[in-house]
């Protein structure tokens, strides 16, 4: 797994980028997409109330299309690569 404060850093970017996670069931998952778009968020009641149980649980949002938000646990991260640079966990080549 890579190190949450690593994953954190790299999200903080607002570029795009592959990661790979295992889901709470221990599945491998993989997103293309970007973080920190702003662009399409409505401000609403609804939008805040997400945005709250976000943070709660530890949750990152990633964009993967205009419409679809996806999100993932940072201390679950396996390998990120973002702007050309790979980032792995140890025992991932």
């Amino acid at each position: 797994m890579l190190d949450e404060r690593l994953v954190t850093n790299i999200c903080a970017t607002g570029k795009f980028v592959t990661v790979t996670f295992l889901t709470k069931n221990g599945e491998e998952r993989t997103y293309n997409g970007r973080f920190n778009v702003k662009k399409y968020l409505k401000g609403t009641e609804k939008s805040e109330t997400v945005s709250r149980m976000l943070r709660k649980n530890n949750l990152i949002p990633i964009w993967v299309d205009k419409d679809t938000v996806k999100s993932f646990k940072p201390d679950r991260v396996l390998e990120m690569v973002s702007e050309g640079r790979r980032y792995c966990g140890l025992g991932r080549l």
